[in-house]
């Protein structure tokens, strides 16, 4: 399987990087050819990736503290075959370089062959396709480089002038330094909440990590940490109207309010009123009917009322009217609501 084949990847680079850090050096020399690139290649096109991604591998890249370098990456595999045999070079062979369980063993064995049956120089174009690609990127990342900065946070209208290319590689340079998978329709996702007007949103990224907008920057942050979570709304209210709560305070026009959580059961909901809803105050409680009769609200403002919830359906606020102040005093979260902009 293809986890299988992950995790004999990362043993083999631990025990490379483990023999270079006896050896007090940061250079580990690989075999890797130009057939190994092809394959890749495939791979990366096969599961998606970034530009950098496309182009296979580098002969020489910086991962952590180690140089990668990888002299024979443009000689092809059949060269190696010819000099050990000419040179009678003993070699050994991995017998699971022949089961189709992995996908680079099925675009070996299968896919390349006809590939290079269709053009006797396909090793030489994959070569220049590499090259071409690479250089792409490190234009865009350069360019990407210079907007960034070294700031934890991307500032939003300066990121909307940039060139879509650029826009991408920015997005991708920050998953990559929060050590996030890359994949093209995460980096679109991301990219369309950046340029949405909506001023506050978070976009999970993995289990660990989500990226938050905050109205004119966006930062990744901490998954244990709530940032503009949408509150579920139901049917009867306005699908204009967007509700959410965040421990960090809305920048827009929302109508906002802070409520201590200690006491809260989520998820939260947004709903109308009902028969029976009852409101708790420090002293006691009392109906939300009686409370609005006290305030001599219209009927047909009533019907319109927005009751925010716990997953108890303990009613935590009606924007204008009520704020429960019973839940504790520890810990706070923001309650907001407003219109929805696309």
């Amino acid at each position: 399987t293809s986890d299988f084949q992950n995790k004999a990847r990362n043993l083999r680079r631990k025990h490379l990087e483990d023999v270079a850090k006896r050896n007090q050096t940061p250079n580990i020399v690989t075999a890797h050819h130009l057939d190994d690139l092809l394959e890749t290649i495939l791979i990366k096109i096969t599961r998606g990736s970034s530009l950098d991604g496309y182009s296979g591998m580098e002969q020489i890249s910086q991962q952590g503290e180690f140089i990668y370098v990888k002299p024979f990456l443009y000689q092809q595999k059949e060269k190696f075959y010819s000099f050990a045999e000419e040179y009678d070079v003993p070699f050994m062979v991995d017998q699971s370089n022949f089961s189709d369980s992995y996908l680079r063993n099925r675009y070996r064995l299968a896919l390349v062959p006809i590939m290079k049956q269709e053009n006797e120089n396909l090793l030489t174009q994959i070569e220049q396709y590499s090259k071409q690609v690479s250089a792409a990127y490190k234009f865009i990342r350069k360019n990407t480089l210079e907007f960034v900065k070294d700031s934890p946070n991307l500032n939003i209208p300066k990121f909307k002038k940039l060139d879509q290319a650029i826009q991408d590689d920015v997005i991708a340079y920050y998953l990559e330094l929060n050590g996030i998978n890359l994949n093209f329709r995460l980096i679109e996702k991301i990219r369309k909440v950046l340029l949405s007007k909506k001023p506050n949103q978070t976009v999970y990224l993995s289990n660990k990590y989500q990226l938050v907008k905050f109205y004119e920057k966006a930062e990744i942050k901490p998954r244990n940490e709530i940032y503009f979570k949408k509150i579920k709304a139901s049917k009867e209210l306005s699908p204009e109207l967007e509700f959410f709560y965040s421990t960090k305070r809305s920048t827009s026009k929302a109508i906002t309010i802070k409520l201590s959580y200690d006491e809260i059961k989520f998820p939260l909901w947004a709903r109308t009123r009902e028969d029976g809803d009852i409101l708790s105050y420090d002293y006691g409680t009392k109906k939300l009917k009686k409370l609005l009769i006290d305030s001599k609200v219209p009927m047909e403002e009533r019907d319109k009322l927005v009751v925010i919830t716990d997953d108890n359906n303990k009613i935590l606020w009606i924007p204008n009217y009520y704020v429960n102040h019973t839940l504790g005093s520890k810990n706070s979260i923001y309650l907001s609501v407003n219109e929805e902009t696309n």
